[in-house]
């Protein structure tokens, strides 16, 4: 019995459904390939698009994980050997200064 009213509401529902399904507008004849051709036209006519297709590639790969992984890698890497190095640089200095402080110390000022 209760089937029987729920069927009864599903097709009352289903119809009300099909009469409110909005309807798309006819489109003239044509009208994808055309839109496809100026897309297109736009596409190989536009200068600007041809200079930045190769950083729109270079992005796309960058942003992909296992590049990005690779890239954060070797920033990690690369600050750390500066690091290493400036400090390196800087304690020498400060060795030197040190050392003519401690031979010479009227030399230094």
């Amino acid at each position: 019995m209760k089937n029987q009213i729920l069927e009864a509401e599903d097709a009352k529902l289903t119809a009300l459904l099909r009469q409110s399904r909005p309807t798309a507008p006819m489109l003239p004849p044509g009208f994808q390939q055309t839109v496809w051709r100026r897309i297109q036209r736009a596409e190989t006519s536009s200068p600007a698009f041809g200079r930045l297709v190769w950083v729109d590639q270079l992005a796309d790969r960058l942003l992909r994980p296992r590049w990005a992984l690779t890239g954060i890698t070797t920033v990690v890497v690369v600050g750390v050997l500066a690091g290493t190095l400036s400090g390196t640089t800087t304690a020498k200095k400060a060795a030197q200064e040190r050392y003519l402080v401690a031979v010479a110390p009227s030399q230094v000022r």
